[in-house]
């Protein structure tokens, strides 16, 4: 395996929802990196920039400011390297249709807040995995 800590880019604009990703991953994987942007045009930026490191998975927020979750993930998927990348949606939405919009435009998990235990060991899974 890769030397590398694996990056988990974090795009949540809620403070409270945030701290408690930041404090579950841990438990879960001390070596992890968690890297946050708070909404889906901080996520791109992030992106376009070519000096930041390229994420082993990204959490995502559905509904935030300036640009939610869903316009975020069309962007990423007109990107053929960035739709390669893992997605995991953790939602305050429990809806079928966002999750069937979110399986549509590429998301590999869809979880509903709050996050758990199991669902931090998932996330984490996959962010070895890519």
């Amino acid at each position: 395996m890769d030397s590398k800590k694996p990056l988990i880019l974090l795009v949540e604009d809620d403070d409270i929802d945030a701290f408690i990703v930041n404090t579950m991953l841990p438990k879960f994987c001390e070596q992890c990196d968690i890297k946050r942007v708070r909404n889906g045009a901080e996520a791109t930026e992030y992106f376009k920039n070519t000096e930041n490191e390229r994420p082993s998975v990204v959490l995502l927020d559905l509904i935030m400011p300036f640009m939610g979750g869903k316009e975020f993930l069309a962007e990423m998927g007109k990107d053929d390297e960035l739709k390669q990348l893992p997605v995991v949606v953790l939602s305050s939405s429990s809806s079928s249709y966002d999750r069937l919009e979110c399986v549509e435009l590429g998301v590999a998990k869809y979880f509903v807040k709050p996050l758990t235990p199991d669902i931090s060991k998932e996330i984490l899974e996959m962010a070895f995995v890519a």
